[in-house]
């Protein structure tokens, strides 16, 4: 089942000086209740989320420090449809943003995507990226014809690209190597 509290206190004060400090606890988020929350984006989901994030200060002075751990969580993205696995992995966020240290998400075959560095932000909406992604022999995609007519079939990938700017205006550098095993029709 899940297990997720979240406790603390409001301090509601004059002249808009109001306090907080609230702890969420996720002792378990089975993945599986994600799925319906994601309009049909994950299927076949595993596994749980857990954790421990920290809130307080005020709303014009926000702190926030925590983590995010996949255990065992295992999923399949819809429209590529592929199935992945995050396992003993975790995203750091605090009040940089989000940090990522060899967040390593893996394919079927157990081959790798790895992402490192930082998603920065300071209100969670707007991102500055300095990433690295890097993949070796990662099955991206794995369609039908039947399920997507637009395009379909398996893309194997070897990748080591630099994600910089930021989410309305990304940068991407690097190499992204379409390996010869794909069979892709587009």
């Amino acid at each position: 089942g899940n297990d997720v509290r979240l406790a603390g206190q409001y301090h509601v004060k004059a002249g808009n000086a109001s306090t907080y400090d609230l702890d969420l606890v996720i002792g378990q988020l089975q993945l599986k209740s994600v799925e319906g929350l994601s309009m049909n984006n994950i299927s076949n989901a595993s596994g749980y989320l857990s954790g421990n994030i920290k809130f307080n200060g005020s709303l014009q002075n926000p702190n926030i420090n925590g983590k995010l751990n996949f255990n065992k969580t295992a999923m399949t993205v819809t429209y590529l449809n592929s199935y992945f696995t995050i396992d003993q992995e975790s995203i750091v966020v605090d009040n940089k943003g989000l940090s990522f240290d060899t967040f390593t998400i893996k394919d079927s075959a157990g081959n790798a995507i790895v992402i490192d560095g930082m998603a920065a932000s300071s209100n969670f909406r707007n991102y500055n990226f300095d990433l690295r992604v890097t993949a070796n022999d990662f099955r991206a995609i794995n369609t039908t014809k039947r399920q997507n007519s637009l395009f379909y079939g398996a893309v194997y990938i070897d990748s080591e690209m630099q994600i910089t700017g930021t989410e309305t205006r990304p940068s991407v550098d690097g190499s992204l190597t379409i390996l010869d095993k794909t069979d892709f029709t587009f």
